[in-house]
Order: C-alpha cells, then structure tokens, then sequence
C-alpha cells in the first residue's frame, strides 16, 4: 500500500495547487470547446447577449472615454486609436494652436510620442501647443481625408500631411477597397464625396453608430467581451522592430522601390493630378486657420539609393511647386538630417531613440518657426 505521506514526483510537483489558475477568459473558451451540450448552449447564449450588450451600449461618447486596451486587436490596431483620439478630439475645447500629424506607420516611427512632441513645440513657441500624432499602418489619403474631417474644426495650429508619391498617387482600385472595406470607426462625409468623385457610391447610413461601423467593429466587440474577463491590452508606442536580415530587406527595398517608380508613372504621365491631396488642402483651408504641411516620407539612404535620382530630384520640385501655389509648404526631413541605414528596421521605419530625437526636434523645430512666420494667415488660406 502506497504512503500517503511519500515523496511527490515532478509531475505530482506540477498538477498541485500552486499551479496558475487558468483566466475567465480561458475557461470561457474552455467551457466552449467542451463536448457538454447544455453547457455549449448556455455559452453561445451568455456570449450572445454580451455581445449584443456591447453593441447597444456602444457609443462615440463610450469609445472616446473607456481605455482602448479593451478593443484594439493587437499592439499595431492604430486604426482603433485613431478612432478613439477623433472623438476626444471632438469632444475636447478648441485648440487654436493644437496640431494633428497625418500619416502612415513610417512617421509614427520617426517621432518619439505626443507628450515629447508637445513639449518641444510649447518650449519653442512660448505657448501651449497640442500634437496628436494620429498615423496609422497603411493610412492612405482616403484615411488623412476622413481624420482631418472629423477634427479639423478644434485644430487652429497646423496640419501635417504625409504626402509621400506613393500616399498621393493612389492606385485606381484604392477608393472602392476603401469603401468596402472601413479602416475607421466613424462616419465622414468629407470621405463621403471623394468615394462619389471616384464613382464610388458610399454606403448608406442608419445613423445608428453601431450599425453604421459594423464592419469596423465586427472583430473588435469579441476582443472587447474577452478583454471584459482578461482586462485591457497594453499598447506600446515603438514595439520593437529588429532589423531585417539582408534577404528580407533586400525585398522589401526592392518593392517599395517599385511602390514608387510606379507612382512617379502615374504623376509623369498625367494620370494623377493630385486632386484628393488638393481636395484636403482646401478642406482645411475652408474649416481652420491651420497651416498644412507636405511632409515627405521618411527613407533610408538605401532606399534612396534605389529611386532613380533625377527623377526623385524632378519630383520635388514638383512639390514645392505645388505647396507654393496651395498655400502650404513641403518638407523632406528625413533626407536633411543623415541618418543612416542601421538606424532603420527595414527601409522606412526608424527603429533608433537617437534617431527619432533627431527627427522630432527638427520637425518640430520647423514647424515652430512656420507657425510663428504664419500667424496672421486668416480662415480661408489667405497668404
């Protein structure tokens, strides 16, 4: 007969009280996959009222006050945030030298966050100067148009755009994936007419939120009933992004290259005339007294190496035509301030502090001086 007292083996060790005790969430799904009938019935029913909770309980004003680590899908669900940064936006006073950067996931990466950003610029300006940085993985025109549609009445500072060729060259099928596909959780009608003017009928709208942005939320609101037992995601500024290995950037420079030979086709042959980029310059002209800035994409000397280089040269002057004669200015920040190939990920996205310092303090150096030789510009985008 076996001692109850005798020594327990590893496994014995393993399965004792001290082991972790599994989250709600796990037996939630546990109770789920288990092959008990009435227990999967009472599951799909409790989960099934919990969401359609959720759904009815869901609202701008909601969105714009609960911690977003209880619906984002991930450390990268920019979309999400800028979702949730509109409304505060919305719902904050006016900012009359409040800024909003625009862009994709390459200038999220070349600027340290908001509260430096605001710091640098309120130091320089000798007054309070908000900036939200509201960028995204992927944010196209389309995305810039929306944002600036939904905040541009409480931003009086200035706007700056991530006008990048491949941003304002868009390809033709752009305009009907967005359509079909939401990136952000709120309506536009700013959006609205430049989906029309691409022969895209938007959707139609309920004017019930949650209907409207369903498909938005359609794998939001499971994360959010999960997130209910586990608690909110944490979300980092800069996750890490170690470099590339020489196979992998090799790639990725090669198709980003070609990401832009092809939008330069496009401009060359007149087949792009910038109008959605002139279609949100005028928007916040009409709307704010906020200066904009055509701001460049941020590139590594590889990259740039591999852009034909009279072309690229052609193109710039292109731009700071345009920017002169839409009342704006273009800046190529990155291109001024040397960095270097190891200081990037891949070949657009800094993964470097001493970098980003260097990027934050010159961007915001420029626009400190900008705004200050600008401060007489009244509503309307008079010089």
């Amino acid at each position: 007969m076996s001692d109850g007292n005798a020594a327990k083996t590893p496994a014995d060790a393993e399965s004792t009280s001290d082991a972790p005790t599994p989250g709600a969430g796990a037996v939630f799904v546990r109770t789920l996959l288990s092959p008990s009938w009435p227990g999967l019935l009472l599951t799909l029913i409790v989960a099934a009222a919990w969401l359609g909770g959720l759904m009815l309980w869901l609202t701008p004003d909601r969105v714009a006050s609960i911690d977003e680590g209880y619906f984002i899908i991930g450390e990268r669900d920019d979309y999400y945030v800028v979702t949730r940064r509109v409304f505060q936006i919305q719902r904050a006073p006016e900012e009359p030298n409040g800024v909003i950067v625009l862009g994709s996931s390459t200038i999220k990466a070349a600027v340290t966050n908001e509260q430096d950003l605001t710091r640098r610029l309120s130091t320089r300006l000798g007054i309070d100067a908000p900036v939200h940085v509201l960028t995204t993985g992927g944010q196209t025109i389309y995305d810039m148009t929306a944002i600036v549609d939904g905040t541009i009445d409480k931003i009086g500072g200035a706007v700056l755009i991530n006008a990048w060729a491949v941003h304002i060259a868009p390809p033709d099928d752009l305009a009907a994936d967005i359509a079909a596909n939401p990136r952000l959780g709120f309506q536009s009608d700013a959006l609205d007419a430049e989906l029309k003017h691409s022969g895209i009928e938007p959707r139609t709208r309920t004017d019930v939120y949650w209907l409207d942005n369903q498909g938005f939320y359609s794998r939001r609101m499971f994360e959010a009933a999960m997130r209910t037992f586990e608690g909110p995601r944490v979300r980092r500024a800069h996750p890490p992004r170690p470099r590339l290995n020489p196979q992998r950037l090799e790639a990725s420079v090669t198709e980003r290259a070609g990401w832009v030979a092809d939008s330069l086709d496009r401009i060359e042959s007149g087949k792009e005339d910038f109008d959605e980029l002139t279609d949100l310059v005028d928007l916040i002209h009409r709307r704010s007294k906020a200066k904009v800035v055509l701001l460049d994409a941020v590139m590594s000397p590889l990259l740039r190496s591999r852009i034909d280089a009279d072309r690229w040269a052609k193109h710039v002057e292109r731009m700071k035509a345009y920017a002169a004669a839409h009342d704006t200015v273009y800046w190529d920040v990155s291109g001024d301030l040397g960095l270097t190939d190891d200081m990037f990920h891949d070949d657009v996205h800094i993964n470097n502090d001493t970098a980003r310092e260097a990027f934050s303090e010159e961007l915001m150096r420029r626009l400190a001086d900008y705004m200050q030789t600008r401060k007489s510009k009244p509503a309307g985008g008079g010089a």
